[in-house]
């Protein structure tokens, strides 16, 4: 087994300056860790060089990216502010960049004046275009369990269902565990 950590457990550092993405790197190290889950809005840039450098330092440490996360709220009233957070979900070219092979995205709340059912439509109409741009990149999306509208295991289940109804499926293989048939 393998233990990781999210740059956001050191959120209060990150927030205050006493803590870069290279000082979480090197502090996972500290604490014996195996892996990382860097987190977007922890980035000072996302220029090509500096992600190349981060991955570098991460796999010269001996350090697995796990996965990112980005901080979206898939439940705007408005249409053009929906389609701002869904362009935050293009943090999955940075994922595909450092290796990360997940993205973790959020829903958000149910908006003052709106029903369950029309954030539920609005978070599914999100989704579907994340999920089939990460699939072309090679990046599975992991919604997050965060309050609002994924509160409970049965809304993340009826958003899962509702997006990915109509996204294409993997191809899986079975793998043989053995040398028998």
């Amino acid at each position: 087994m393998k233990i990781g950590c999210c740059a956001y457990s050191f959120r209060g550092y990150f927030k205050d300056g006493r803590m870069s993405l290279e000082g979480f790197l090197d502090k996972v190290v500290e604490m014996g860790l195996d892996g990382v889950e860097l987190t977007a809005y922890y980035f000072p840039t996302t220029e090509a060089g500096y992600i190349n450098r981060i991955k570098r330092e991460a796999f010269l440490m001996g350090l697995d990216i796990s996965g990112t996360a980005v901080g979206n709220n898939f439940c705007r009233e408005d249409p053009e502010q929906r389609r701002e957070q869904v362009e935050m979900v293009r943090m999955v070219d940075i994922s595909c960049r450092l290796g990360a092979p997940c993205l973790r995205v959020f829903a958000g709340g149910v908006p003052e004046g709106h029903t369950e059912e029309e954030a539920f439509g609005w978070v599914v109409d999100s989704l579907k275009g994340c999920v089939e741009y990460a699939a072309e990149k090679g990046v599975m999306l992991a919604l997050e369990d965060h309050r609002g509208i994924t509160s409970t295991a049965e809304q993340v289940l009826k958003i899962y269902k509702r997006a990915i109804s109509s996204t294409p499926k993997p191809v899986r293989k079975k793998r043989r565990t053995s040398g028998r048939s």
